[in-house]
Order: structure tokens, then sequence, then C-alpha cells
């Protein structure tokens, strides 16, 4: 899952993960998608932590979603790369749930 997770960093269109929440430009740019794990008392609590530009919509729950199949071994790291590189949303990616997620900092430029 980390080594996916690499494929998200930089900037790149992620239309196939979303819809832009205004406008039609769904380019956004990527500096942090990476994966932590610690151990707790019910077993392994893994963390995804992105940080972007911006997001589209549902586009975070669908990396989730994606990175996770990796980690099952449903899906190849190619083939993910495959899905990003299409230019039009893939309406049959899974979504992860929005239990577990939360969004910690909105930062604007001054």
């Amino acid at each position: 899952m980390e080594q996916a997770s690499k494929l998200f960093l930089g900037e790149r269109d992620f239309a196939a993960l979303g819809k832009p929440t205004q406008g039609d430009v769904t380019i956004r740019t990527v500096f942090r998608s990476e994966w932590t794990s610690q151990q707790n008392e019910l077993g392994m609590l893994w963390t995804y932590t992105v940080e972007a530009n911006g997001f589209l919509q549902h586009m975070v729950r669908r990396m989730v979603s994606l990175l996770v199949q990796v980690g099952q071994k449903r899906m190849t790291v190619e083939r993910l790369e495959q899905l990003l590189d299409r230019a039009q949303l893939v309406e049959a990616l899974a979504i992860a749930p929005p239990q577990g997620l939360s969004l910690e900092v909105v930062r604007y430029n001054e």
C-alpha cells in the first residue's frame, strides 16, 4: 500500500477518482500520500495521510479504497497506475466508507 500511495504524489489529473466541487478542472497536486501503522489493544491501526492543494468529490475515499485493494492483493500497483491515467471518472470504483476518515487541517495561502 505504501508503494501504491506514492503514485498519487505530484501534479496530475485525478478525473478518474472524482468530480470537481466547482468548475471543470480535475488537476490537483498531492504533496503527501503515506501510510503509517501502530499496534493498539485491538490490533494494528493503519492511518493514511494525504495532503493536496485541493480534492475532488469522493477523491480521498476512492484513493483509500484503491490502496486497500492493493494491500489485499485484489489489485496490482500497475493496474492502479492504469486507472489513474484515465481521463474520466471511473464510476465503478469502490468508495471507502466515511467512518474513520477525518479532515484535520485546512490551510489557505496568505
